[in-house]
C-alpha cells in the first residue's frame, strides 16, 4: 500500500470520534465520500439534447424561455432532492450539422446570463427547421451528471407537452432538499470564472466530442466475449476504460457509476432517488502496454471482473474507493491540503486515481418520456461533456512553486445514452477531455511526427487525439475499435 494511502486510512480511523460528533452536530460540511471528492477535485461538465425536425412551434424565444423556466420551477418542486436553481437563456439560430464535432463548452457566453448560478442552460431554437438544442453546463460539479441529464430530460418533456408534461402532473415528493457544498472555493461562480472554461492553458482540459456509430461495435462484442469468459455481467464502460488505458499509456483510472436505491444493481431508477457517484478504480501495471496481446487480454479480463464486483458494491456506496474516501474526508482540512500541495504526482494519483476518468449515462432509468408528440429516436441526439479532476487554484500555485505537476486528470472520457434508430443503426455521443501535454505524448506514441505536432494548436492536438481514437467518419478505423478487434481474434 502507498504510504500516503496508509496514512489516510490511519488518519481517518483516528478522526472517527471527532467526525461522529461533528456530523451529529451538523458541523461537518460533507456527508459522503463522493461529495468530499467532488468538492476537492471534480470540475465542469455538460449534457445536451437535440431535437431535429419535430420541435413544437413557439411564437418567440420569450415564450420558449417562459416555458423552460416554468419547467425549472416545477423541477425544483418535484426533484429538489437532486437539482438546484438554473439560469436559462434562449436564442434563435441554426443547429450545426449532426456530423460536426463539438469543441469546448458549447454555449454562448455573450447572452444575458446570471453568472452566479452554477448551472447554465442554453436553448437554441432553429425555427425554420423545427429543431432545438438544450445545452446544460455545470460549474465545479455542484450537481452530478445524472441529475443534469434528468434536468435536461424534464425541460425537453415540458417544452414539448406543456400542461400535459410529466412535471405538470408529477406527485413526486422528497424529504430533504439538495444541499451543495463549496468546500474549497467558498463562493459561487461569477462571469470571470465561467468565461475561463473556454481558455486553454497547460493544465486545462478541452472537451471534444461527436456522435459515433456503434452498430456492430467491437467494444460491445468484446464486452460480451469477456462476460461469457468470466461468467459475469460486465459494464461496457469498464471495457472501454481498459482499452483507453492501454492505448494511451495510462496507469490509474476511475470509472464513475451512479448510486441509486439499495435494490439497484445494474440500473438506477432516478425516480426513487439519487445518491451520487460510486468510484470503481483500476490500476494498470506500467509495463502492460508493452506486453503481447494475449497477456493484455488476460489483464483486461481480470480488471473487468474486479470492476464488475466493485460496481455492484459502489451502487450502494460500499466499494473500496467509497470506504477509502470516507476515511479521507474525516481528516482535518489543513492536512488534506498539505498532502495535495506537497506530495508527488504519483502519490496524488494513488490517492485520487484520476489520471483517466470515465462516465457513462447508459443503463440509467430517468423515468421521463422523451419520445412524445411524434418525436422518435431518429429525431433526437444527445451530447455529454465529461467532467475532470483538478487541484484548486491555491494548490496549483503551491505545487507550481515546488516544480510539481499541477494537473490531476490527463484524460476524461464520457459516453452519452445510446440512440437506436428505425433503420437499426445505433449511435452514442462519445467525448474526451485531454490535457494538452498528454495529447503530445499520445500523438508521439501513435506515430505522429514531432514537427507536425509542434505546428498544431493545443485545441488541434486534442481534436487529433479524438479523431485517431474514435474516427467519427469511420468508427471501425478508430484506434479503440481496432484494439478491441485485436482481442476478439484471440
Amino acid at each position: 500500500m502507498n504510504a500516503i494511502v496508509g496514512a489516510i486510512h490511519l488518519g481517518g480511523f483516528v478522526s472517527t470520534p471527532r467526525d461522529y460528533i461533528t456530523t451529529k452536530l451538523g458541523l461537518d460540511k460533507t456527508t459522503t465520500a463522493w461529495e468530499f471528492l467532488r468538492s476537492k477535485y471534480a470540475k465542469h461538465f455538460g449534457f445536451g439534447i437535440e431535437v431535429r425536425g419535430r420541435a413544437p412551434h413557439f411564437e418567440s424565444t420569450r415564450e420558449m424561455r417562459h416555458r423552460a423556466m416554468e419547467a425549472v420551477d416545477l423541477a425544483l418542486k418535484h426533484y429538489g432532492d437532486m437539482l438546484i436553481k438554473a439560469d436559462v437563456q434562449v436564442k434563435e439560430g441554426r443547429l450545426r450539422k449532426e456530423e460536426d464535432m463539438v469543441t469546448g463548452y458549447d454555449i454562448d457566453f455573450s447572452l444575458d446570463w446570471d453568472y452566479s448560478k452554477p448551472v447554465l442552460i442554453e436553448i437554441t431554437y432553429d425555427r425554420e427547421n423545427r429543431s432545438y438544442r438544450i445545452m446544460s453546463l455545470v460549474y465545479n460539479h455542484i450537481i452530478d451528471g445524472v441529475p443534469l441529464a434528468l434536468y435536461t430530460h424534464l425541460i425537453h418533456n415540458h417544452l414539448v407537452l406543456g400542461k400535459a408534461s410529466l412535471l405538470s402532473h408529477s406527485k413526486r415528493t422528497f424529504p430533504f432538499s439538495y444541499k451543495f457544498h463549496l468546500w474549497d472555493s467558498g463562493t459561487l461562480p461569477d462571469k470571470k470564472s465561467w468565461l475561463r472554461l473556454n481558455c486553454l492553458g497547460e493544465s486545462d482540459l478541452l472537451p471534444i466530442g461527436s456522435q459515433i456509430d456503434v452498430t456492430g461495435s467491437n467494444i460491445l462484442k468484446l464486452r460480451n466475449k469477456i462476460a461469457l469468459e468470466i461468467g459475469q455481467n460486465v459494464s461496457n464502460s469498464s471495457v472501454e476504460i481498459a482499452l483507453l488505458s492501454l492505448e494511451m499509456g495510462i496507469t490509474w483510472a476511475t470509472d464513475y457509476i451512479a448510486q441509486g436505491d439499495q435494490n439497484s444493481k445494474r440500473q438506477v431508477d432516478v425516480q426513487k432517488g439519487y445518491r451520487g457517484l460510486g468510484m470503481v478504480r483500476t490500476h494498470l501495471s506500467d509495463d502492460i502496454s508493452n506486453a503481447d496481446p494475449s497477456t493484455q487480454y488476460r489483464w483486461i479480463c481480470n480488471a473487468v471482473k474486479d470492476a464488475a464486483k466493485e460496481m455492484n458494491l459502489e451502487r450502494t456506496g460500499n466499494g473500496h474507493a467509497s470506504r477509502f474516501y470516507t476515511q479521507y474526508r474525516k481528516i482535518n482540512r489543513f492536512f488534506v491540503n498539505l498532502f495535495d500541495r506537497r506530495i508527488s504526482h504519483q502519490d496524488v494519483m494513488s490517492v485520487a486515481g484520476t489520471q483517466l476518468i470515465g462516465s457513462n449515462l447508459n443503463g440509467i432509468d430517468y423515468g421521463v418520456p422523451l419520445f412524445v408528440d411524434g418525436i422518435t429516436p431518429d429525431d433526437m441526439k444527445f451530447i455529454f461533456i465529461p467532467s475532470h479532476g483538478e487541484h484548486n487554484d491555491k494548490t496549483k500555485d503551491e505545487r507550481s512553486k515546488r516544480s510539481l505537476t499541477t494537473h490531476v486528470t490527463e484524460v476524461s472520457f464520457a459516453c452519452g445514452p445510446k440512440i437506436k434508430e428505425s433503420n437499426g443503426r445505433s449511435t452514442v455521443y462519445k467525448s474526451l477531455k485531454v490535457l494538452p501535454q498528454k495529447a503530445d505524448n499520445i500523438l508521439l506514441a501513435w506515430g505522429h511526427a514531432r514537427d507536425k505536432i509542434k505546428s498544431l494548436s493545443q485545441a488541434e492536438k486534442v481534436k487529433q487525439v479524438f479523431m485517431d481514437a474514435y474516427r467519427p467518419d469511420n468508427p471501425n478505423m478508430g484506434r479503440i475499435e481496432k484494439r478491441a478487434g485485436l482481442y476478439l481474434e484471440l
